[in-house]
């Protein structure tokens, strides 16, 4: 269900400014999706929120085709963990961007330095 397109793909978005590393492109069930791969204990807020980012950076750059849902690919850190893949929706990505768009705005006043 899940046929990879292209890995390891560099997005920007012009207009905020920001860039940032696509691990996959793939259709999962026939859809354009971003497949993110973590190895972590658990699956953290963070990941959706830059999930977000690099879905708004990508259809900033594509013209035509929509980007669907978005997924993170957990990898077991630990023996014994199980692999878990959970999907983004777009409607959920789309209120993270607000989250993104503050984070960044913080730090580009110099938080974040």
């Amino acid at each position: 269900r899940v046929k990879p397109i292209s890995a390891e793909v560099r997005v920007v978005s012009r207009a905020l400014g920001y860039a940032g590393t696509v691990d996959l492109f793939a259709e999962v069930d026939d859809r354009l999706s971003i497949v993110d791969y973590k190895t972590a204990k658990a699956i953290y807020p963070e990941y959706r929120v830059q999930l977000a980012a690099y879905r708004h950076a990508a259809l900033e750059q594509r013209e035509g085709g929509a980007i669907c849902p978005a997924f993170i690919a957990r990898f077991p850190k630990t023996a014994g963990d199980t692999f878990e893949m959970v999907e983004v929706a777009i409607e959920e990505q789309d209120a993270l961007m607000d989250v993104f768009l503050a984070a960044l705005q913080l730090y580009e006043s110099g938080f974040g330095r």
